[in-house]
Order: C-alpha cells, then structure tokens, then sequence
C-alpha cells in the first residue's frame, strides 16, 4: 500500500465531518471497525484501502466526539478540576487547559475560557490552579454567509467557557515562553512597531491596533502577520543553512546530509513552541516532519504526492482541524501553486534571465490572486486587487528583512548584549515603519463581491484547465454553456411580489431586514461595545452579501442594543406624540402590511406602553408575525397584547447566555397556548419568513435541511443563563 494513496483515504475519511448531519453512535461505530479491520487485513488491494478508509474514518468520528462529550457532561453542575493557564489578559479573561476534573486525569485536549472574575493572584500563562468550574457549552451566532465561531470554537478545541467559584493555586510558576514574552513585551514596548513585532516574532496579535489589521486585510497581507508556514518555514531554512555551512570545516567522514535537514526540522519545532504551538505553526511543524521523513526515505516525489502527504498527517494527528478555515486556506494556497506552476509554467526567456527571481515573485503573486479568488471571496465575501503590489513588496520585506531581524533579536534577547540587540530593534522597527508606509500609500483595493458572483469566481480555474485540453475546440458546447451559468448575474434578474423578514443573529440585541426586489429596510441595529457594534461586524457585509440596498433604518429606541418604501405600507403604532416616557416604553411600533400578510415589530416595549397602544390602536394590531417584545421578558407581552395580535409566529432574538434569562419560559408558553409557532435565535440562528400570495415560509439557519454536527445545541436544552 501506497504512502499517497493512504493519505488519499485518510483525507477522504476525515472530510465527512465538514456535512456529518449528527455523528454516528457507538454501536455504529463499533461497526465500522470491524469491517474496517476485517477488510484492511484482506489480500486484496483495493479491499484494503477500503478498510483503511473506513477506520481513518472512525478515527475522525472518535475525535469529534471527544470534543462533543465536554460540552454535553460537564456542563451539568459545579466541576472540581485542575486547569493549566494557557493565556490571560492579565484581569478577567483566562484561557487554559483541563487537566484534570474531579481527581482524575482528563486525557481530552479540552480548552476553557474563564471569565468575570479576578483570580486570587497575578496570573500568567503555565500557572495550574485547583478550581471550581461553572461551564457551559460554545453556542455562537449562526447567520447565513457570515462568520461561524462555533464551528471555529470546536477546530480549536476551546469548547467550554465560564467561570469559576473558587480557585487555589497549585503552581505558581510560569512557563518559560511565558518569562520570555513578558520580558520581550517589556523591552519592546518603546518601538512604535512593537506590537507588530511581537506579532511577527511570537505570534501574539492582541495588541496589534485595529486600524494595522485593517490595512493590512485590504492590502491583502494580513497573511503575513500569523505565525504560519512561511515564517517556521523561513526559520527552519536559516538553520538549515548554519548546519550545512558549518559541515563544510568538517572532514568528509563527519558530513551527514540528513543533519541540516533534521536540524532545521528541530529548531521549527522549537520556534513553534515558542509562539504558543498555535495551530498554523503546529501544522507546519507537521508537514515539514512529513516533508523530511519523504525526503530521507531516498525516493523521489511528486509535489501533489507531498502535498497529500502532509494535508493527511495534519488531518490524521488532529481530525478535527478540517474544520479550520486556516488550514482550508493554507492547503488550497499550496495546491492552488502546484497547479498554476505545473499547467501553466512561466517560460524561460533568454533574455530575462537576469530577472528571473522578480519574474517568478511577480507570477506567483498573479497566480495566488487569481486561484485563490473563490476560497477568498466564499470566506471574506470579497478580495484585494492592490494585494498584487503589496504582497509584491511586502513578501520580500517581511520574509528577507523584517523575520531573520526579529529572529536575530529574539536570539539576541537571551544574551548579554543589549548594545547589539538594541540595533537589531531599531533596525526591524524602521523596516516595519516603511513597509507601512509603502502600504498607507496604496489605495484601498478591497472589493466586496456578493454572493450572486461566487461562482464566477471559479473561471480563472476553469480558462486554465479549458486552455490545456483545448476545450474550445473539442467541446465547445460545454464551454458555451458554462460561460453562460457563470454570467447568469448579468442577464437574469429575479423579480417576485414575495417579500422576506429576516431576523439576524445578533446576540443579546435586535436587527430585523424588511427585504423585497433588491432592496431594504432595516429595524435596529444589535448591539454596540466599545470599539465596534453589530452594525460594522455583521449587517452591513450580511447586506453586501446578499446584495440587499438599504432604503432606510428604523431604530426603536436608544439602547445600545438597538441604536448601531418596498412597495410595502409602513405605519407606526407608538409611541403616541408627546408620550412622557423613555427607553423600552418608548421604542417605535411598526407594522408592514402587504395588504394580505403584514409583521408587526416591536422593539423592547413593555406591558404599560402595550395596554397603552392597546387603548390607542387595538383594531390595527391584527398580524400574521409579530417580533416579541424584549427579548422574552416576563415584563412585556402581556396576555392583552398576544391575544389581540392573533398572530400565527413569534419571532424572538436574543443570546442564549444572557444575563437576564430571557426569553421567559412564562412568555414562551403564553404564545404556544395562543396558537403562535415560536421561533429564538439561539436555537435557530438567523431566522428568514418570506411572505408571497397566500402563504410564507419559514427558513432558519441552525435547522437547515441536514445541519452539520457542529451546529447542534450542545449541554442543557432550554440553558439561557
């Protein structure tokens, strides 16, 4: 049996767990490895790569279950456990490892977030402390095309968070990255580009500024800033070269070939050690083991051959990493090279040999922008044009200049020569100073593309491998047809007289989309923090990506969970002019009516303005939707209000953690008794109602036809506290 071709069914294995609708359970499991085995010990080939398949398959299941298993017995009560502290804010935020839970060893890799409360002591990162844990399961907001922390959560194995009720430290002492990185911190906090530094050197991107990261993903260079293959890579590369050159003062009997290359393969595994083993430099490390193991074997392999190889390992040591977006992007961006370098190789001009190095740097550069382009545009719902002449620059700078002058200093940081290290600094901070120069000075070069044109993306692909078998010619019916489905955005245009309330997910607040014929209406705009609000983080790129033009806003009230013509009769309901009070009493009532079907929004009204609006509007409340009122809160939708509506749904938006409890179990069985189906955004994500003649449908994003696993409501089934 072939190495490619068991990394071929390990990656065909482990893949399922992408669309697994549940996984399977023990007794079909147990199954599964009976035939796996009973097949892998046949005689026959192909027999044996299906067995295989199959127990690479339970493999995967098997881990996916070990991070399922947390969330679903220990989020039942108060947990006595031994927690490693991985990372903290210094305050109230904790990131650590279970060690053990209730004197027994924990074997699961199973990350906790803790948060709320001061620990006894100044924390650091490598301190174990006795605990007790009050945990509760990830559940994240889930809205169509936007970003899936739960799913991200579960890749990174954190899938716990809470607090604790007690803590006594165990083991004060703290990791040796830890002293390291407080020291670094301490003697870089004079550079202006010191964060961007350690962000380089260490991998630690917190204290990067907002307005960099933002720079940085319209130049499209963020990439640079991960600690990710190219920086473990560039690092491995150094030593390799140290080693190789040091051989050449040794006598020919001494020289071994596989010492630089095992060498830079240890000093990879030490440098990502060193920034946190965080999961990009992890998968590095692991591919380069796979790459050196290929490579001392004494055989010579293909690079689809190696690129299998690796993908499988990283999949094989952590099934649950095909989860990652990072990994997905990494991976592709590889093979994405192969396939460009090998189906359309760059010629080799005679009189450009001189500059072939910038050659190669420029088509790669092409390449990746072009290849790249529906992995990009699917997960950041757009790309960077001016990435070309960043990454242009920027690659070189950051890989030849700005790492090995890190690394030089972060070596430096170890001894005694604070005269030459301060060099090192001043020499790695003024590069970084022009190299943000160099991209202030570009223009902003991001372009949003929605998801009508997701498809079209794919032609770069589709010209390239069309060009090679001369599709034109042999096919061109096909390439005819093809051309047409991917242009479709330009000729078809949808035209319906059916319109579609959306109620997104935006935790503990509100935002409601009025939609019909390309354009839309919002009602509240979630929340606000400080630094951000729901407004810039989801609604406005949800709207670009479903191509959805915003005619107006309506914000209800003045609440930080609020304040971030369709062809369709708007009126409002309340307040009445000159109404005394403020806040959830004052929040604006709307109706949209269709002339059949109509939605009433309410905002965060409350039982006195509810039998007030009674008083005022009560024969025009009658709807078929109606928003419940707060959230859920006991201290609104009255019994008056529910049965004068006499509507048929009741759509509530709320965060399952919230602190107040809400929506009330009160309130939810006020509405069911009324005959209202009722829908909340923590069991079903974003929620869509489109109404159209004589009917409507409902559509919710956690439920959709054949859910993933990941999407699932884990631990208490009615927990929202």
């Amino acid at each position: 049996m072939g190495i490619p071709a068991l990394g071929i069914c390990a990656i065909l294995a482990i893949a399922p767990l992408l669309w697994l609708p549940e996984l399977p359970s023990r007794y079909t499991i147990w199954i599964m490895m009976a035939g796996g085995v009973a097949l892998a010990a046949r005689q026959n080939v192909r027999l044996k790569y299906v067995g295989m398949t199959l127990l690479f398959c339970v493999w995967g299941i098997l881990a996916a279950q070990e991070s399922v298993w947390p969330m679903q017995h220990l989020t039942a009560g108060a947990v006595q456990a031994e927690v490693e502290i991985a990372a903290t804010d210094g305050a109230t935020v904790h990131q650590g490892k279970i060690l053990t839970v209730d004197g027994q060893r924990w074997w699961a890799s199973t990350g906790v977030t803790l948060y709320g409360h001061y620990l006894p002591q100044k924390a650091c990162a490598g301190q174990r402390w006795a605990m007790t844990l009050r945990l509760r399961p990830v559940h994240g907001e889930l809205n169509d095309g936007g970003y899936d922390p739960q799913r991200s959560a579960i890749a990174r194995h954190q899938t716990l968070s809470g607090r604790f009720t007690h803590a006594e430290l165990i083991d004060g002492r703290c990791s040796l990255r830890a002293q390291y990185l407080t020291s670094l911190q301490n003697r870089l906090s004079v550079y202006r580009w010191g964060a961007v530094i350690l962000g380089l050197g260490m991998g630690e991107r917190l204290d990067v500024p907002r307005e960099i990261k933002d720079l940085m993903r319209e130049t499209g260079t963020l990439h640079l800033m991960a600690i990710s293959g190219l920086h473990i890579a560039l690092a491995a590369s150094i030593v390799w070269f140290l080693v190789r050159g040091l051989q050449f003062l040794l006598s020919c009997h001494r020289v071994n070939w596989q010492m630089p290359l095992l060498a830079g393969l240890f000093f990879a595994a030490f440098y990502a050690w060193l920034t946190g083993l965080q999961p990009p430099a992890l998968r590095t490390v692991i591919a380069l083991a796979v790459l050196a193991a290929l490579r001392i074997g004494s055989r010579q392999w293909s690079p689809w051959q190696v690129w299998i190889c690796c993908v499988a390992a990283i999949l094989i040591s952590d099934p649950l990493a095909i989860l990652s977006q990072s990994l997905l992007l990494s991976a592709f961006a590889v093979a994405a090279l192969i396939f460009w370098f090998q189906w359309l190789p760059l010629p080799h001009w005679q009189w450009a040999r001189r500059i072939r190095p910038l050659l190669n740097l420029v088509y790669l550069q092409v390449g990746m922008l072009l290849l790249l382009m529906p992995l990009q545009v699917l997960i950041f719902h757009g790309f960077s044009i001016s990435s070309l002449i960043a990454n242009f620059f920027a690659v070189p700078l950051v890989t030849f200049v700005c790492v090995p002058l890190i690394l030089l200093g972060m070596l430096l940081h170890l001894l005694p020569l604070a005269g030459l290290e301060s060099g090192i600094w001043y020499a790695a901070d003024k590069t970084l100073a022009g190299l943000f120069w160099l991209l202030m000075r570009l223009p902003d070069g991001w372009q949003s593309v929605d998801q009508r044109w997701q498809y079209m993306t794919l032609l770069p692909w589709l010209i390239l491998i069309g060009w090679r078998f001369r599709a034109w010619k042999t096919v061109p019916a096909v390439c005819l047809a093809g051309s047409v489905l991917l242009a479709s955005p330009l000729w078809r245009t949808a035209k319906s007289d059916a319109w579609t309330l959306h109620m997104l997910d935006v935790g503990q607040g509100l935002a409601m989309v009025i939609e019909r014929q390309g354009k839309a209406i919002l009602y509240d705009t979630g929340l606000a923090w400080p630094g951000g609000d729901s407004a810039q983080r989801l609604i406005i790129p949800w709207l670009r990506w479903h191509h959805l033009q915003p005619e107006g806003v309506i914000l209800s009230h003045e609440h930080l969970d609020h304040a971030g013509g369709l062809g369709l009769t708007f009126t409002i309901h309340w307040p009445t002019e000159n109404y005394p009070a403020q806040g959830n009493n004052h929040s604006c009532v709307v109706k949209i009516d269709d002339g059949e079907q109509s939605v009433l929004l309410t905002g965060d009204i409350e039982a006195q303005a509810e039998q007030a609006m009674l008083s005022h509007y009560w024969q025009h409340l009658t709807s078929t939707l109606i928003q419940v009122p707060h959230h859920g809160s006991n201290t609104s939708s009255s019994l008056p209000l529910v049965q004068r509506v006499e509507g048929l749904i009741a759509l509530d938006s709320a965060a399952r953690y919230n602190a107040w409890r809400f929506p009330s179990a009160k309130v939810v069985r006020r509405y069911r008794k009324e005959g209202y189906i009722w829908h909340d955004t923590p069991h079903s994500g974003q929620i869509s109602v489109t109404f159209s003649h004589h009917r409507w449908q409902i559509r919710r994003v956690r439920d959709q036809f054949l859910p993933p696993w990941y999407h699932q409501w884990f631990g208490a089934p009615v927990d929202n506290g």
